[in-house]
């Protein structure tokens, strides 16, 4: 992940180095313009393409299928083109203006005016007869071998010219050096001062002899040996040869001297062929010299050269006889001629691929103008023959050049006439055309219905080809419904098949959304015919369940003797690899079918086999049961799920969700638990992971060896994370969670599992902890996650428990400690948590077992919390309130409980400690508002001062994401201060709304402004890391400056107070505005004294819909969170709440509660209806708008005024008094509402007869 953040971070410097660019022609492309200094620039601008393709291809390669990769490709493709053709236009003007005006004589044609140019000088008014090409600097790398000439050249244009000033110079240095050789001056500054300094260290640098000479010297060693008679390749070896020794004669040397060192090297590098004419010539007992085999090796490519050309020139005869011959009849005039290059598109001297106008349209633009011009897709030229040579886009490889390259938003939706919904593939083999974001539909069904049959669905075995051209047999469904050929991820891998890639939606039962992101070709051939189809399919990690799904009794379905079955096992359940979809689907059908006995499947003939489909009797099913097992794919247009959407759920976080059911994994999941889990003799439990059946695992070893070879050379660099990651290992030995093991187990039957360290600053008892990941993938694209089943969540919900904390009198947290670590898993299954460990990398790299439940993998959260439940059953009759606390109070490890006396307190706690250490668990990490419950606790166990890094603030305890404060028993929470310099974006602002945790919605009114903020950003459709409008981002930063002020609020935990509790009752109040509505719940507390209090116990809030909807229309909306609200956290309270009383300011939503719901129109109706369920008629009531504190969520209030808004915290005044002063029911005024515009309206239609009289 560090190497793709550095990447990253490596694109964003480039692509600033083009924005830099962008912002000069900008500000700086007027009638001052300075040509040299733009077209320093536009080198430097150019050399960033090549450098953004590589960091771009490597990011692509790590993070497949991100698709804001691709939009930044198409974001940086279209400032480079349109930054490039500016400068190109300027360039233009500007040598248009210099031919106009160049009318003396003198020969201003050169780039950088000579120091000492005698004709110049002596002579200036003599008419340049021959026009002389600009003098460009060459450019330097840092190659050794380029100095000497780089130093003469630069030295004589530039560095010695008093005509050019040290600034100017310097300017044309910089421009001219590149990769080492320009880091040696990057550091300094480019003013005419230091252009002295950057010039001698350049000489410093490179102006050493010793090092010429060593280049040189292997260079003559590196001389590309010749493998075949060539002239060409001849001469230049002889070439470089007597390059590199004139040039080591220049530095002092002798390499004619070196005698038969140097004769062997360069004899060894010569083909056969020459090499034995070279002995031939030469003595045959002495070592001839360098000069003679020089000489020797150029009258030699001479004689090829000459050779060469004569056989050409006879072929080309040949070739014309050949022509002459075949056309005898016809005659034909051929003429050649040169011509300087021509731009298609604007007749100018360039090609089209540098041409600003061409260059300056839109991608779907410039392939209109492509095929008017009848040019070629892929060179953008105009050749014979349809097939082209040149290279594909780089950016997906399919047939068209990289400047026609559409991105998905860019890409045309193709419909047909009749369906506006279907979209359309396209076929690359046709006129070269690129559209790979095409929505596709697949549907394929195995539908067993009932107790008496089953559905067999159409299946075959085939051969089809890998990378090698070997046929692989393997398992395809014939499926008439699906408009795509698919592919399993592990198959596809198997073959090693060049992937494409692509953007497939695959829309299911539900709505529910795959995509495929990869397309492969391959060939398919039939195992009885000799047919043979070469197909694109699309990858899926796995198109359906083992096919049937129930074993089939093959007899008895009375098939005749003789059919060759297309799959010969069609009654055994199987993976599918493939599926055929209708592209092939009806070519496969022959005219034969049989249907062997009544009610029961049908035999059809098919190129591939004999084919079986259809209704199985019961008779020949070996087992049945009541199930449905479908696999849909239905048609649906592409939808990219865009940053946008999948933040989409951030809002729903205030949605109250309904209780669910459990899903067919969960339950199968828990059946396995409940079936496997025991108890060892000293009480541990011990569990099985419970594994999908007919998944098996790839080889694991390779990936786990390269992570932790990694991670060892990471501890060379830090010696901390080593030190915390040693003390971590070593504990987990010590203790026997893990152990060496020496088995050799096949690679399905085991796995090894990557691990990495996690930090965790605000942590009391352990900073560093390893992490292990089970969710790396093996060789077949499975991870141990995928394999196993995820269980249920079984315990009470987070805000539940939270609210619940808020009723009890003494208060007590805790924690299980290494809950995880303390249960045991079965030891058969031990293999699948393998790691790789050695404290030194001198060591031998040891294998261990992890022997417990182990964080990372998916099942542990669910094994843990099930064994704490399984606890809680066990040990129900002994400890009743210990048990109970056991299965309500726990949220995973943490413990968040108490008690209504500080007897009844203890008891608990002591009960606590007894029944986890039944099962060899400890709690830890205790606190409490009261120091007497913490006497007896070992001092060990109990957290003190837990977050005094993160609050100043003693005895703070971090409970669930919440801070309380047990001397003042009360919440309090912490903000962070804000970077004022923080360049403010819409995912700044985000990651600040979402690192304030307030589960219970203590500070609703103060979220939902910043919500408001965001739903406004989202209107504006402003990108993620975009520019905010300067409203807004003013908006945003007054705002932020307040939210400091929630350190200094206060908020009581306890609900109840003191005293003896005589009567509870429970108020709800709802309300909306334009922008927003909310619900929010309060406590009412009497005791025998007759003293009242009244809390909030939490609230809810979301912003309005986009949708313009109605104020009334909002008003039940937040009514019908309201009723939620109540419903779902009120009985997990455990009060005894006598009287329920919810209160709204909004007559209209009176009005429609108090009716019937099948009175009201559909919106209002379903909601209406809802509330019914919920709650009682009579329990709601009206409250004036000033008395509302849900008014407060609704419109949203400033962190500095929340601490002291009363109304917010206790509710209305009068709710502290009795009942007789309470707002009356105006139900008079509630019935005779006359303007009520969601009521149904009836039409009646009356109908007449004419009948005909006889």
């Amino acid at each position: 992940m560090s190497d793709l953040n550095a990447l990253i971070a490596q694109r964003g410097q480039i692509k600033a180095q083009l924005t830099r660019f962008a912002t000069y022609l900008r500000t700086n492309g007027g009638d001052n313009v300075d040509i040299d200094q733009i077209k320093v620039r536009t080198e430097k601008a150019k050399q960033t393409w090549e450098d953004f393709r590589c960091v771009q291809q490597q990011i692509e390669e790590e993070d497949r299928g991100n698709e804001d990769n691709e939009r930044y490709r198409e974001e940086f493709e279209n400032l480079y083109f349109e930054n490039i053709a500016k400068s190109e236009k300027i360039f233009k003007m500007a040598d248009s203006t210099s031919t106009n005006a160049s009318s003396s004589n003198v020969d201003s044609n050169a780039h950088i005016p000579y120091k000492n140019d005698n004709a110049a000088s002596t002579n200036p008014n003599v008419n340049s007869i021959v026009k002389l090409a600009p003098l460009e600097i060459p450019q330097f790398s840092g190659a050794y071998t380029e100095w000497a000439a780089y130093h003469d050249i630069f030295s004589a244009l530039v560095h010695s010219n008093d005509k050019i000033s040290d600034i100017q110079k310097f300017f044309y240095l910089r421009s001219s050096l590149s990769g080492d050789a320009e880091s040696v001056i990057k550091c300094i500054q480019t003013t005419a001062d230091n252009y002295n300094a950057a010039w001698n260290s350049l000489i410093e640098r490179y102006d050493n002899k010793k090092v010429l000479i060593q280049v040189h010297t292997q260079a003559i060693f590196d001389l590309e040996p010749i493998k075949k008679e060539s002239s060409s390749q001849l001469r230049k070896l002889v070439d470089t040869l007597s390059g590199h020794m004139k040039a080591l004669e220049s530095l002092g040397e002798k390499p004619s001297q070196w005698g038969a060192l140097l004769m062997h090297l360069v004899v060894s590098k010569l083909d056969t062929k020459t090499m034995r004419e070279w002995e031939i010539s030469s003595s045959k007992t002495e070592v001839s010299g360098i000069s003679k085999l020089t000489n020797f090796l150029q009258s030699r490519f001479r004689v090829l050269e000459a050779i060469e050309t004569s056989q050409q020139i006879n072929s080309l005869q040949e070739n014309n006889r050949m022509v002459t011959y075949a056309n005898k009849k016809k005659r034909s005039s051929v003429f050649a001629a040169t011509s300087e290059i021509k731009c298609y598109f604007c007749k100018q001297t360039h090609t089209i691929y540098r041409c600003p106008s061409f260059l300056g349209l839109a991608i779907a633009d410039r392939i209109k103008r492509i095929t008017e011009l009848k040019l070629c897709k892929i060179c953008l030229r105009s050749h014979e023959g349809e097939r082209c040579h040149s290279r594909r886009c780089t950016i997906c490889a399919r047939p068209h050049n990289g400047l026609l390259h559409l991105s998905r938003s860019e890409k045309p939706t193709k419909q047909t006439a009749s369906h506006t919904n279907e979209v359309i593939d396209r076929d690359d083999s046709k006129e070269g055309e690129n559209s790979n974001n095409t929505a596709v539909s697949v549907s394929a069904c195995a539908y067993r219905k009932n107790n008496n049959s089953q559905i067999l669905l159409s299946t075959a075995t085939v051969y089809v080809y890998n990378i090698d051209r070997k046929p692989i047999q393997c398992r395809v469904l014939l499926d008439s419904g699906s408009q795509h050929n698919f592919i399993t991820e592990a198959l596809a891998q198997y073959l090693r098949l060049k992937r494409t890639k692509t953007s497939c939606a695959v829309v299911g039962i539900n709505e529910s959304s795959h995509t495929a992101s990869h397309i492969v070709n391959t060939t398919i051939k039939s195992r009885i015919t000799d047919y043979l189809s070469n197909l694109d399919f699309f990858i899926l990690p796995k198109l359906t369940t083992n096919l049937p799904s129930m074993p089939i009794v093959a007899p008895n379905l009375k098939i005749p003797a003789g059919l060759a079955m297309a799959d010969p096992a069609f009654g055994t359940p199987q993976a599918i690899d493939m599926i055929l979809g209708a592209e092939i689907f009806f070519d496969l059908i022959n005219k034969e079918q049989i249907r062997p006995m009544a009610h029961g499947p049908v035999l059809q003939n098919t190129k591939l086999g004999w084919i079986i489909s259809g209704p199985v009797p019961h008779s020949t099913v070996c087992c049945i049961e009541t199930s449905v097992s479908l696999f849909t794919r239905t048609s649906s247009t592409f939808e990219t799920k865009t940053l946008e959407e999948r933040m989409a759920a951030f809002w729903r976080l205030e949605e109250v969700r309904s209780d669910e059911l459990y899903t067919i994994e969960e339950r199968a999941c828990k059946q396995h638990f409940l079936k496997n889990v025991q108890r060892v003799d000293d009480g541990r439990f011990m569990v099985a992971l419970p594994f999908k059946v007919a998944l098996k695992l790839g080889n694991s070893y390779d990936r786990a060896l390269r992570r932790f070879m990694s991670l060892e050379r990471r501890f060379q660099t830090d010696k901390n994370l080593k030190e915390g990651y040693v003390k971590f290992m070593n504990e987990y030995i010590e203790l026997g969670h893990m152990s060496i093991t020496n088995s050799v187990p096949a690679a399905d039957q085991c796995y090894y599992l990557p691990h990495h360290a996690v930090f965790k600053d605000s942590s009391t008892s352990t900073k560093l902890r390893v992490v292990f990941d089970a969710s790396a993938k093996t060789d077949t694209n499975l991870s141990l996650n995928d394999v196993l089943l995820k269980g249920p969540c079984i315990q009470d919900e987070l805000v539940s428990i939270m609210a619940r904390f808020r009723t009890h009198r003494y208060a007590i947290t805790a924690d299980i400690k290494k809950m995880y670590r303390q249960i045991w898993v079965t030891e058969s299954q031990r293999d699948y948590q393998r790691i790789l460990w050695r404290e030194n990398p001198d060591q031998p790299l040891n294998t261990y077992c992890l022997k417990t439940v182990t964080y990372g993998v998916i099942t542990a959260s669910y094994l843990a919390t099930a064994c704490i439940d399984k606890l809680s059953s066990d040990e129900a009759l002994q400890f009743p309130e210990a048990c109970s606390a056991l299965k309500h109070d726990f949220y995973v490890d943490d413990f968040l409980g108490g008690a209504g006396s500080i007897s009844e307190a203890l008891k608990l706690r002591d009960d606590l400690i007894k029944v986890l250490q039944k099962a060899g668990m400890e709690l830890c990490k205790w606190s409490s508002n009261d120091p007497r419950l913490l006497e007896s606790v070992d001092t060990a166990t109990i957290n003190v001062n837990a977050n005094d890094i993160l609050m100043d603030v003693e005895n703070t305890t971090k409970i669930l994401g919440m801070y309380w404060n047990q001397n003042i028993d009360a919440y309090q929470y912490t903000i962070r201060p804000f970077d004022e310099n923080t360049r403010i974006t819409k995912r700044v602002i985000l990651s600040e709304i979402a690192s304030v945790f307030d589960p219970l919605g203590l500070i609703s009114p103060v979220i939902i402004k910043f919500k408001i903020i965001i739903q406004r950003l989202w209107q504006l459709n402003t990108n993620w890391d975009a520019v905010l409008p300067s409203n807004i981002e003013k908006e945003w930063r007054d705002s932020h400056r307040k939210l400091s002020d929630l350190n200094l609020l206060v908020i009581n935990r306890s609900l109840v107070g003191d005293g003896e509790i005589a009567d509870i009752q429970l108020h709800g109040f709802s309300d909306a505005s334009e922008t927003a509505y909310g619900a929010c719940l309060y406590l009412r507390v009497v005791n025998t004294n007759g003293k009242c209090i009244t809390n909030l116990i939490c609230s809810k809030s979301r912003v309005a819909p986009l949708k313009t909807v109605s104020i009334p229309r909002l008003e039940l909306l937040a009514a019908v969170l309201l009723a939620r609200l109540a419903s779902k956290y009120a009985p997990n309270l455990h009060l005894p709440i006598k009287k329920r009383f919810f209160w709204s300011d909004s007559m209209v939503v009176l009005a429609w509660i108090s009716s019937q719901s099948s009175k009201w129109k559909t919106f209002v109706a379903n909601r209406v209806g809802e509330i019914h369920e919920r709650t009682l008629i009579h329990e709601w009531h009206h409250v004036g708008t000033h008395d509302n504190p849900a008014d407060i969520v609704s419109r949203g209030c400033c962190p500095s005024q929340i601490k002291n808004l009363e109304l917010w915290w206790s509710g209305p005044k009068w709710l502290s008094d009795s009942s007789s002063k309470w707002p009356m029911k105006r139900t008079e005024t509630i019935s005779s509402i006359d303007v009520i515009t969601e009521a149904k309206t009836a039409s009646c239609v009356m109908t007449t007869n004419d009948h005909d009289k006889t």
